[in-house]
């Protein structure tokens, strides 16, 4: 606080978090700018204008630099290696530093199953390593074995790469085991079923539940698509 500006930094935080909340990003950016102008060594404001830059207002430069400060401030947060990690990956296409980032998430806390996962979505979709996204993958689901989308990724990289359907079909139980209403899950379970295990009954089965899923859940595109699918297999 000073004579010319009576606001603290907890006063930015509080606005823009409302700012935020109420969909104003730009006037959420302004407060945050002037929090870190009061309280520039906040590792928390850093993040979280990197997080509003590259979310909400697509600067993702800019958002770049605020993750680089807070690796600065404290270069043992694994989150921050790991959300720098999947901005360098989706948004620069700078897969040698998202690999980077996720292994330095790793090296700092090597119970982090998030950084796993998403290190070896990278090899598999990017890198095509998928050996390494294999490993990856089962280390995040040992230390989180209850990550439905841990499972489905796993599953449907083994149905794919390695034509392991059994391996395929065990992780797609286990990610409707864990949730039930995962919609997708049942999608790839019954293709995976009507197309390699010739069990066209239990794939039905599985892709009338996903219809009533994804409807329930209010997903148009996915309900259309899997209707007309089913319908063309009931058909057959």
């Amino acid at each position: 606080m000073s004579k010319d500006n009576p606001f603290t930094p907890n006063d930015y935080i509080l606005s823009w978090q409302s700012k935020y909340d109420r969909q104003d990003y730009e006037g959420a950016l302004a407060d945050l700018n002037k929090a870190i102008e009061l309280k520039s060594n906040s590792f928390d404001l850093y993040v979280n204008r990197g997080l509003l830059k590259e979310n909400k207002l697509h600067d993702y430069y800019g958002a770049l630099d605020d993750y680089n400060m807070a690796t600065q401030i404290d270069p043992n947060a694994a989150v921050v290696y790991n959300n720098r990690a999947l901005l360098k990956e989706k948004r620069l296409d700078d897969c040698s530093g998202a690999l980077d980032d996720y292994s330095k998430a790793i090296q700092i806390n090597p119970q982090t199953a998030t950084a796993y996962k998403n290190r070896g979505a990278l090899k598999e979709n990017r890198l095509h390593d998928y050996h390494g996204a294999l490993a990856d993958y089962s280390k995040a689901i040992d230390l989180n074995p209850y990550s439905a989308a841990a499972y489905r990724d796993r599953g449907l990289l083994k149905y794919d790469k390695f034509q392991d359907w059994q391996g395929a079909l065990a992780d797609y139980d286990r990610a409707i085991e864990v949730d039930p209403v995962y919609a997708d899950a049942h999608v790839l379970r019954a293709t995976l079923k009507y197309d390699r295990l010739d069990e066209p009954a239990s794939a039905i089965s599985d892709l009338e539940r996903a219809v009533i899923l994804y409807k329930q859940q209010y997903n148009p595109e996915m309900y259309e698509l899997t209707l007309a699918l089913l319908k063309q297999w009931q058909n057959k």
